[in-house]
């Protein structure tokens, strides 16, 4: 129930994709999402190591980091 009121706060679109990986590697990041305190889904965890790499790439990790949000 609060999934849903989450994502009824969205005011933005997100878009969907298929993302191909080999097992191991998802094995790998589910591994790194055990060993965060709290949980910390698959998919949150791909999507903080874009954000970080798009920082590094690109610069003003605040401004991706809002724009992740849904921000403009």
């Amino acid at each position: 129930m609060a999934q849903m009121s989450m994502n009824a706060k969205r005011t933005k679109p997100v878009e969907r994709l298929n993302l191909r990986l080999a097992p191991n590697v998802f094995a790998l990041i589910d591994q790194a999402c055990a060993l965060r305190l709290g949980k910390v889904s698959r998919n949150t965890w791909i999507a903080e190591a874009i954000q970080e790499k798009l920082a590094r790439e690109i610069g003003n990790g605040a401004a991706l980091t809002k724009i992740a949000q849904g921000g403009d």
